[in-house]
């Protein structure tokens, strides 16, 4: 990968809480490195935490509850590779 790109910002859209956690509407925050790592960032008040992942696509295996969950890209992606 280049390092003329740019991290890349993105929220999760939960739009239904099947595990009664996390609630629905916006949930977390994210960010993707030019490596591809990337962090996911809870919104939640109870227990915010931080937590590192290998690829966005791994963020959604984990949390996006089978469909229920959307990656919504903030930012366009900045720079070429």
């Amino acid at each position: 990968m280049s390092s003329n790109r740019l991290p890349r910002r993105f929220a999760l859209q939960r739009h239904e809480d099947t595990t009664g956690v996390s609630g629905v509407g916006l949930v977390a925050y994210g960010t993707v490195y030019p490596t591809g790592r990337t962090t996911l960032a809870w919104c939640c008040d109870e227990i915010p935490s931080v937590t590192v992942y290998d690829s966005p696509e791994q963020v959604i295996q984990i949390h996006g509850h089978g469909g229920s969950t959307d990656l919504v890209w903030i930012d366009e992606p900045v720079g070429a590779d």
